[in-house]
């Protein structure tokens, strides 16, 4: 088995993020869609409003799609890479102190 490339490993834990996941079934989604269309397999609509609306669809929901994906993408960057202010140290994820506490 090949050893996988270090940039890989870096890369994965932000494909783990539910808005990548939701964006790239998104993508896959209207892309498949958009292609059938565009290839004739899907025959366009007989009204010239039904398609549009359709035309509308495919083209806004495959742009949608890549913004939540990059949305997904910065969310994680920001969420790996914030520190507290002053102390350089990573913040909590929960927003709880890890601090022993005092009784």
């Amino acid at each position: 088995m090949e050893s996988v490339p270090p940039w890989v490993k870096d890369f994965i834990p932000y494909l783990m993020h539910p808005l990548v996941l939701i964006g790239f079934v998104a993508l896959l989604f209207f892309g498949i869609h958009r292609t059938l269309i565009k290839s004739g397999i899907i025959p366009p609509l007989s009204q010239r409003g039904g398609s549009a609306v359709v035309k509308l669809l495919l083209r806004y929901g495959f742009q949608l799609s890549l913004v939540v994906i990059v949305l997904g993408f910065a969310l994680q960057f920001f969420r790996d890479n914030r520190t507290t202010v002053g102390t350089g140290s990573p913040a909590p994820e929960s927003g709880v102190s890890t601090a022993p506490q005092r009784r």
